[in-house]
């Protein structure tokens, strides 16, 4: 393996030029002619992260999530990560495992490791996480929740319209005893998805029934699957479903195919997200669908105009916007 010194023999050049040429800083033409001749000849390749260091950057992004098992997670850190291999920055990627007291020490081990940026999914508490950030002078961008007590940039999705468009379709094929199944309200995105949810059937004369307002101990299978049964344990149960995430939508399927129900003929079913596990369910589902490439993208952009650019500038928020992918899950009880 070639190093600086075997560089600088083959240039005549002093070790210190070709540092500060390789740290981006200006040097005579000739020598940058000799310096990128001898790279080529010997294949040299500057050490990216000790030259980090002495340039204050280090070209890695930390990426904080609260669970490796969050697809929709994984899928926005994958295209993120994709977005920035373009412009030669890698990232670095920590599981704080649901616990408050893990995510802020992942905070302090990204920042120990001297990340240019982080990006995260914040779960519990966020005030220590301001604390630390604010005297870090490192860009933090935060996609899918909203603190507005958090200095941030912000990545998120157009929860509460797509939202009240899922619920309108609904109401437009005859339903109007409708369940909706959420994550912990203490959460931003259920809470708008709920706002969405309230403002359809307040805008189509719907009252708004606090027992089809079911709010699930967490985003899992299992919570799905438990808010299936007591729903369809009710006497006057709902002709339709709304599930406003994945992992619940699996579990309400589970729930409804081992109490034999079909769909949509039993019970109508409206979901969020998109996996391709979705594709294996027949009929296959209505759903709104977040452009998972395009959070990627966003998240990149931000990360790389605090970075990169440098620029100096208020806190911004963007929102995704969002699509309807139709299907055959919902009944018209209109025909």
């Amino acid at each position: 393996m070639y190093t600086i010194e075997d560089v600088s023999k083959l240039t005549g050049l002093s070790i210190s030029i070709i540092s500060r040429y390789l740290n981006g800083y200006n040097v005579r033409k000739e020598n940058k002619k000799l310096i990128d001749e001898a790279i080529k000849k010997t294949g040299y390749t500057p050490n990216e992260f000790a030259r980090g260091l002495r340039a204050r950057h280090t070209k890695s992004v930390g990426v904080i999530i609260p669970k490796l098992t969050d697809v929709f997670a994984l899928e926005v850190i994958s295209n993120l990560e994709k977005e920035l291999k373009k412009e030669g920055y890698g990232i670095l990627v920590a599981n704080c495992m649901n616990d408050r007291n893990n995510e802020l020490s992942c905070v302090k081990t990204m920042l120990q490791k001297r990340v240019d940026a982080i990006v995260m999914l914040p779960f519990g508490d966020i005030s220590g996480i301001n604390a630390i950030m604010s005297k870090a002078n490192v860009p933090l961008i935060v996609f899918d929740q909203y603190f507005k007590e958090l200095n941030a940039d912000y990545v998120l999705f157009e929860n509460k319209e797509s939202a009240k468009r899922a619920c309108d379709i609904l109401i437009e094929n005859g339903h109007r005893n409708i369940a909706i199944v959420l994550g912990p309200l203490t959460d931003y995105t259920p809470r708008q998805r709920l706002k969405g949810f309230r403002k359809s059937l307040e805008s189509n004369g719907i009252p708004i029934v606090d027992e089809n307002i079911y709010e699930a101990e967490d985003y899992s299978l299992e919570s799905g699957y438990k808010f299936l049964n007591d729903i369809m344990k009710r006497a006057d149960k709902p002709t339709a479903i709304f599930s406003t995430s994945c992992d619940l939508t699996v579990g309400v399927f589970k729930g409804v195919y081992e109490l034999g129900l079909k769909i949509p003929d039993d019970i109508s079913i409206m979901a969020f997200d998109s996996l391709p596990l979705y594709d294996l369910i027949m009929p296959k589902l209505w759903t709104v669908v977040q452009p998972i490439e395009e959070y990627g993208k966003q998240l990149a952009r931000q990360v790389l105009t605090r970075v990169v650019n440098c620029v100096e500038r208020p806190y911004t928020t963007y929102f995704i916007g969002y699509d309807i992918r139709e299907g055959q899950s919902i009944k018209n009880l209109k025909l």
